[in-house]
């Protein structure tokens, strides 16, 4: 079960967002240009182009100028280590967790994506120790797994902060539940969501990853609403659809889940 739910979890999707006054307003939109553009130069296989073209915009000194360098910096760090090159993963995060300063300094106390940056590289770093940690000795396992801790701790409280400045930062959001899931503090994450919710009641990713959630818990016919809420405005969405053909199996409605697969 917690395949499923870790399905959803974007582990180093750096997609970070541009904080604005308003705090209802959604903070990724005003990048949402500039970031697509980056991801087609990743989708191409271009990674180290995007960093350069991101370096030569932080020129201009702005906090979203040096976002969008964090942002590349991420994704070349994905691509290493993918190719199982930790120490190169490492020190792109060194360098993106420096931008985002940056950005934090240029844009003043009031720039959320500063804080989801930050958290993001926490939990690469985290994600890094863990492995790193598996393959110790055992007499030093433990005192790895700390440290690996230490780093989601870090994540936590920067998301939560990003959440303080902007309270509908929906990937803040969305990726502290994760974060507090990952913490085994499942009752936490689902409280994070429910606050979200209250302010965005039609958002489909929140809706299903709160179901998710109860569905772990084995709270299925709570979970069951959750799923065909989303199913109710938008009956073509597959994840929805799965999460509730396993959430009626596991309440032995197998007629039910089987029309779910029709």
């Amino acid at each position: 079960m917690r395949k499923l739910l870790a399905a959803l979890v974007v582990a180093f999707a750096w997609a970070f967002a541009v904080a604005q006054d308003d705090s209802n307003a959604s903070p990724l939109e005003p990048l949402k240009a500039a970031m697509a553009e980056q991801d087609k130069l990743v989708d191409q296989g271009r990674a180290d182009a995007a960093v350069n073209v991101a370096r030569e915009r932080a020129k201009d000194g702005t906090p979203e100028g040096y976002y969008l360098l964090g942002r590349a910096l991420g994704n070349v760090a994905v691509k290493r280590m993918e190719e199982k090159k930790f120490a190169d993963a490492g020190r792109l995060l060194d360098e993106a967790s420096e931008s985002f300063e940056r950005a934090q300094e240029a844009g003043g106390l009031t720039y959320s994506p500063a804080h989801v940056g930050r958290a993001r590289v926490s939990r690469f770093r985290y994600d890094l120790g863990t492995r790193a940690a598996a393959n110790l000795p055992e007499k030093d396992r433990a005192s790895a797994e700390v440290a690996a801790q230490l780093e989601l701790d870090v994540a936590v409280k920067e998301y939560r902060q990003a959440l303080q400045i902007s309270k509908v930062f929906k990937e803040a959001a969305i990726e502290l539940a994760q974060a507090l899931w990952e913490k085994r503090l499942p009752g936490d994450a689902e409280y994070v969501l429910y606050q979200f919710l209250a302010q965005r009641p039609n958002d489909a990713e929140a809706r299903v990853m709160l179901g998710m959630l109860k569905l772990q818990r084995k709270r299925f016919a709570e979970a069951e609403p959750e799923f065909r809420a989303v199913l109710a405005r938008d009956a073509a969405n597959a994840g929805a659809r799965k999460m509730l053909a396993a959430c009626l199996m596991y309440q032995d409605k197998f007629p039910e889940s089987a029309e779910q697969w029709e």
